[in-house]
C-alpha cells in the first residue's frame, strides 16, 4: 500500500492538501451551521435566545483548551493516531445532539463533545501536517486547505436549512453526522501521513534525479563578508569595553555628522 502511494503520478503532498481542505471545511461548517440549528431549537423548547446561545460560547472555550492538547498528541503520535478518533467523538457528538432534551444535554453535547471532537480536524492539525510535507510551496499549500472553510460553510450551512426544513434538526444533525462520518474517516485512515518519509518520499517531492535537490539550498540566504576583521568583532556593550572600538564608534559617529553638516552647508554657499 505505502509503495502504491508513493509512485502516484503527482506529489502525495496534494493528498494531504485536499484532506486538509475537506477537513477545514466540516471544522467551521460545524460552527456556522449551529446558528441554523439554534432557530430550529428555539422555537421547539422556547429557550431564551442568551441561555442557548451561550453553547457557541462554551464551545470556543472547549476550543481554547483543547487546541494545544490536540496538537501535542499529534507530535507525540502521529496524525492518523489521533485525528481517527477525533472524527469518531465528533460524528458521536453529533449523533447524541439528536436526542437532547433539555439545556444542559445541548451545553454538554454539543459545547462540549462536538467542540472537542472538531478540533482534531481543525487548522491546528492541519497547519502542522503541512509544514512537513511542503517548503517550497507552502503557502500555496497552506491557503489551498484553508479555503476549504469557505467552500464548506457554503456548502453545508444552506444543506443543513434544508434538511432542517425537510426532516426536522434531529434528523438533521444524524443526516451531517454520517456525512461528516463517511467523507472524513475513510480518507484519513487510508490516504493522511504525517511526515513523507513514511512513504519514503522528501519535502516538496524532491527526489534529486532532476537537479532540483539544490532548489532549497540555492534559496538560502547568501551573506558576503567585505570586512572580516570588523564582522569578527564583538559588538555587545560587554566585548566593545574590553577593546578601543567601542570608544572610537561616537568618534566616528560624531565626525561624520560633522562632514555631513559642512557638506550640506556649501551646498547652500555658506561657511562652515
Amino acid at each position: 500500500m505505502e509503495k502504491k502511494l508513493s509512485k502516484l503520478p503527482f506529489y502525495y503532498g496534494w493528498m494531504i492538501v485536499a484532506i486538509a481542505f475537506l477537513s477545514m471545511g466540516v471544522w467551521l461548517s460545524m460552527r456556522t451551521t449551529f446558528s441554523v440549528f439554534l432557530v430550529a431549537l428555539l422555537d421547539e423548547f422556547h429557550w431564551s435566545l442568551a441561555s442557548a446561545a451561550g453553547v457557541q460560547s462554551v464551545s470556543f472555550i472547549v476550543y481554547v483548551f483543547s487546541a494545544p492538547l490536540v496538537g501535542t498528541l499529534i507530535d507525540r503520535f502521529g496524525a492518523r493516531r489521533v485525528v481517527l478518533p477525533g472524527i469518531v467523538i465528533l460524528c458521536a457528538g453529533l449523533f447524541f445532539s439528536a436526542s437532547v432534551k433539555t439545556l444542559f444535554q445541548l451545553y454538554l453535547v454539543y459545547g462540549v463533545v462536538v467542540a472537542f471532537g472538531v478540533t482534531f480536524v481543525s487548522i491546528v492539525v492541519y497547519s502542522t501536517i503541512l509544514s512537513h510535507w511542503f517548503q517550497l510551496k507552502r503557502g500555496l499549500a497552506n491557503g489551498i486547505a484553508v479555503s476549504g472553510m469557505g467552500i464548506g460553510t457554503f456548502a453545508l450551512v444552506p444543506l443543513t436549512q434544508y434538511l432542517i426544513d425537510s426532516v426536522g434538526w434531529r434528523s438533521s444533525f444524524m443526516i451531517l453526522g454520517g456525512i461528516v462520518l463517511l467523507l472524513l474517516f475513510p480518507l484519513t485512515a487510508i490516504f493522511l501521513r504525517h511526515k513523507p518519509a513514511e512513504l519514503g518520499l522528501q519535502v516538496d517531492g524532491i527526489d534529486g534525479t532532476d537537479g532540483s535537490s539544490g532548489v532549497i539550498a540555492s534559496r538560502q540566504r547568501r551573506v558576503e563578508v567585505v570586512d572580516p576583521q570588523w564582522a569578527g568583532t564583538d559588538w555587545t556593550l560587554r566585548g566593545g569595553s574590553k577593546g578601543k572600538e567601542i570608544l572610537g564608534a561616537p568618534r566616528l559617529f560624531f565626525s561624520r555628522y560633522y562632514t555631513d553638516l559642512c557638506a550640506s552647508h556649501t551646498r547652500r554657499q555658506a561657511p562652515c
